[in-house]
């Protein structure tokens, strides 16, 4: 199981990441993601958002480059054989470093 982990823009805390989509094939989830990208950054508001307006990441901030993790795992990370169903309900992850709260 792959899962794709990013922190929401509202967040007062870069670090808190949650499991924003988890699948089986880690090309869907770097597709998924390419496919909400903006065309370029946009302001709504106060915010400055790079995902597309109404895509169900739209509140996340991206990760820095997709192909590898960022300093806090925001980006696509191995969860092992973990159940999507359990992936999805994670919260503060990084299952490179062994640890995860559901």
């Amino acid at each position: 199981m792959f899962a794709l982990v990013l922190n929401d823009m509202r967040s007062s805390n870069i670090e808190n990441l949650m499991v924003v989509k988890a699948s089986e094939n880690r090309q869907e989830l770097v597709d998924f993601y390419k496919q909400n990208l903006a065309e370029k950054p946009w302001e709504d508001g106060r915010w400055s958002k790079a995902f597309k307006k109404d895509s169900p990441l739209e509140w996340n901030n991206p990760a820095h480059n997709i192909d590898e993790l960022g300093l806090y795992g925001e980006g696509i990370q191995d969860a092992g054989d973990i159940s999507e169903e359990n992936a999805l309900k994670l919260r503060n992850t990084k299952f490179s470093g062994g640890w995860y709260s559901i």
